[in-house]
């Protein structure tokens, strides 16, 4: 029961950092939210490819070609982020 309580208290901080962001941000201009935006996604991108590269150096052998995958890979989340964003 207690992990269980434990468990759904991870959700807190998320929804109430999300519910501050809402109320901060939802009168402010587009260059501002397109702002903080990028700030987190930034953060999140970077969480992501620091846990990426400690899950690598843990393989038996390292190649270049999983590093160019790796960046390839961000690379084209990149170029189909942009064109869906765009409103084509």
């Amino acid at each position: 029961r207690r992990r269980l309580a434990l468990a759904a208290a991870f959700a807190l901080p998320a929804v109430g950092a999300a519910a501050f962001a809402y109320f901060v941000l939802r009168d402010q201009g587009p260059a501002l939210q397109m702002v903080a935006l990028t700030f987190t996604a930034g953060l999140l991108t970077v969480a992501a490819v620091e846990d990426m590269l400690t899950e690598a150096h843990d393989s038996a052998e390292d190649r270049s070609l999983s590093l160019l995958a790796l960046i390839a890979g961000f690379v084209l989340f990149t170029f189909v982020s942009a064109g869906l964003g765009s409103g084509q």
